[in-house]
Parts: structure tokens; sequence; C-alpha cells
């Protein structure tokens, strides 16, 4: 067994929590920093690059994520130096697909959007050394606190020398990527460090019947991504780059919280899975994980609804004024999203994945058909409120499955 490796769930949250509610911070100044230099138009073009990458990667990734930390909460120390072998493998493989792919899409895209999605996805090349899912799974979370702080500096500080304004748009990828490197870089080193990797052989040897499971639940996290992310492209198709802009500036002042959301669920995914196994109650932390999401969501919601506009003047220039009606609404989502996302990991620890992926899409093709109408009607704003809407559907129906699966996952 992982020595020291099951620290109290809130300790374990904590730490996690610290240093993504910094990285995020961080990476918020950065976004801030950004729209004020490029403006509008560039801003949005940035956005749908960066998105049509992130969508990309996490599509890609998701799956293998997911069951990378579900894997390594279950397996004994001495096997975990193979399985990260067998990740790294398997991540070599994906990122040489993912950039086939993002230079083909990128030949879709206007420019400058198009080469912005190819320097973007530069940044695919060091996640082969992506380990974090490795430390959530033993539940070893300051290295995690200190990598997504440390990234984030690194990227501020590239971004504060290099980006002075809309002549600059290349520079903002390549410093993001450069980021990415270091950060990777550093958690693999700790990790070989403790635990070690076993490289020879690890392809051969690489168990796939384990990773089937990461096609399903990859799929399920790709219509989540949609959801998320329609809005923005709906926006950008139906009234241009500079709307785009516009619910993008709003949007990632969300998204902060909402990603913040989904990396803290996989240290509940690894302690529900340990639960699990110890047949201890998991209805009674199922419930209680939800119960503290749907508080702190809602509180965070109604405090950015009263303050929606003070805080986009506060952060932007005169022209993302609008965005402060995108923000009032879209605020909601925060509420939302965690039940979601609880409910995600939970249905992924009862291996119940034809389900999940059922239920999701079920889900987001509701949410598509929402935030595309509230978009028609009233733009950037309209589909905010699409959006919420639609996480309030997806939000219930994954928190009823869940709650359905948990009588069976007791009994595994």
């Amino acid at each position: 067994m992982h020595p020291a490796r099951s620290p109290a769930l809130p300790h374990a949250l904590a730490w996690v929590s610290l240093g993504n509610l910094i990285s995020k911070g961080l990476m918020l100044l950065a976004t801030i920093f950004v729209a004020n230099r490029v403006r509008e138009a560039g801003f949005g073009a940035l956005n749908v690059a960066f998105t049509v990458v992130s969508y990309l990667s996490l599509f890609a990734f998701a799956g293998v994520d997911t069951i990378t930390t579900r894997e390594a909460a279950a397996l004994p120390r001495s096997q975990l130096a193979s399985f990260a072998g067998q990740v790294v493998w398997l991540r070599v493989l994906i990122v040489t697909a993912l950039l086939v792919i993002a230079g083909a899409l990128s030949t879709l895209l206007d420019e400058p959007t198009g080469w912005l999605t190819r320097l973007y996805a530069l940044s695919f090349i060091p996640q082969v050394l992506y380990t974090v899912n490795l430390f959530y799974g033993v539940e070893w979370s300051w290295p995690i606190t200190v990598y997504f702080i440390g990234g984030r500096v690194a990227y501020v500080l590239l971004l504060l020398f290099v980006v002075g304004g809309p002549d600059d748009l290349a520079r903002v990828p390549l410093a993001f990527g450069t980021a990415i490197a270091l950060e990777n870089s550093f958690l693999f080193v700790l990790w070989l460090a403790r635990y070690g990797c076993v490289w020879r052989d690890s392809l051969a040897r690489l168990h796939w019947w384990r990773w089937r499971a990461a096609v399903p639940v990859s799929l399920a996290m790709a219509g989540m991504l949609l959801h998320e992310n329609a809005a923005l492209f709906v926006v950008y198709i139906l009234r241009g780059a500079a709307e785009a802009g516009i619910y993008s500036a709003a949007f990632r002042l969300v998204y902060v919280a909402i990603s913040l959301t989904q990396l803290c669920s996989y240290v509940y995914l690894a302690r529900l899975t340990r639960v699990a196994q110890e047949h201890g109650r998991v209805k009674q932390l199922y419930r209680h994980a939800l119960l503290a999401a749907l508080v702190l969501g809602a509180g965070l919601a109604a405090a950015g609804t009263l303050l929606a506009r003070p805080i986009v003047q506060g952060l932007y220039r005169a022209e993302y004024r609008l965005s402060a009606q995108v923000l009032a609404w879209g605020v909601w989502q925060m509420a939302l999203a965690p039940v979601r996302v609880i409910a995600f990991q939970t249905i992924t620890a009862s291996r119940a994945h034809r389900v999940l992926t059922i239920s999701v899409w079920g889900g987001v093709g509701a949410s598509l058909l929402t935030i595309t109408a509230a978009a028609h009607w009233r733009g950037a704003a309209g589909a905010a409120l699409g959006t919420v809407v639609g996480e309030t559907i997806l939000a219930l129906l994954l928190a009823c499955v869940a709650w359905q699966q948990l009588p069976v996952f007791e009994q595994k």
C-alpha cells in the first residue's frame, strides 16, 4: 500500500483548492492582461483557437486522466512505476494523433484563428509528461499545488515580457506552451524520485483492457466540454469574433470556478474509489459532497450577480461593458456545475460507463438547443442564459443517475 496516502479528505481538498484558486487567479490576471492588450477582435480569435485546442486535449485525455486517477488509487505501490510507464506511452500515442488533427482543423478556420490554433497545438507535446492524475490517485497533494501555481506564475511573467499589443498575438500561445512544459517537467521529476517510471517494455505491456473504459468516459467528457464551450462557438458563428470576445471576457471569469470544481473532483474520485473498496459509506460521502457544492456554488453565484457590472468595469476596457450582462447570467452556472461534476465522477467510479455516456449526451442535446435558441434571441447574453438552463438539465439528470448507481456500486 502507499505510505501516508490517505490524508483526511478536507486536507487533500484544501491543498488542491489552494493551488487551483491561486492558479486560476493568476490565469484570470493573464486573461485580463491579454484582453486589454490585443483588443476584442484579437481576443476573440485567441479564445476560439484556445478553445479548439483545449477541446481536443480534454476530449483525448479526459477519459485517460479519469482512469489514471481511479487505477492509481487502487494499485499497490509496487505496481505504480510500471503503471506510470504505460501512462506515458499511451500519452505519446495520443499526442501524435492530436498534432495531426489540430493541424487539419486549423485549415478550416479563418485567419488569424487558424495559425493561432497551430501555435496552441504545440502545447500538446509536453502533455506527454503530464502526471497530475497519478498524484491525485495516490493522494499526494502538495506537489499539485506547487505545480499549478508555478506554471501560472511562469505564464504571467512570460506574457508581461513578450506581449505588448495587438501585433504580439503569436506570442500568447507560445508563452502558454512554454509554461506547460515547465510545470509538467517539474511534476514528472518528483514522481520519478518517489515512485519511478518503468520505460522498458511498457508499451508492449500496455493493458488495453484497462484503458477501454477511457473511451466511453472520453465520449461523455466530450459532451460536457461541448456543453461548456458551445456558447462561445455559437456566438462566434452568429455574431462574429468581436462579440465572441465580449462573451469570452465574462465566461473566463465563470470558468475559473468551473475548472476548479473539475480538478477537485479528482480528489473526490480517488477517495470515493478507496471508500468503496473498504465497503465504507459511499452514499454519505456523495450526499455531503453535493450539499457542500450547492451551498458554496449558490453563494458565489449570488455574489457574482450583484457584482457583475463593477467587476467588468474594474477589469476590462470600456468596449467590454456588455460583458456585464453575460456575467450576470453566466455566474449561475457556478451553482450547478459542481453538482454535475460530482455526479459524473460518482458514475465513473461505479464503472457504469455506458449509462454515463447516454445520460451526458441526452442532457447535452437539450443544452445545445437552449443555447442556440437563446443566442439567436439575445446574442452573447442570451447564450449565457441558455448555458445556465442547459447546466440545470445536466446537473439534475446526472445527479439522479448517480444516486441510482450507488446501491449497485456498494455491492461491487
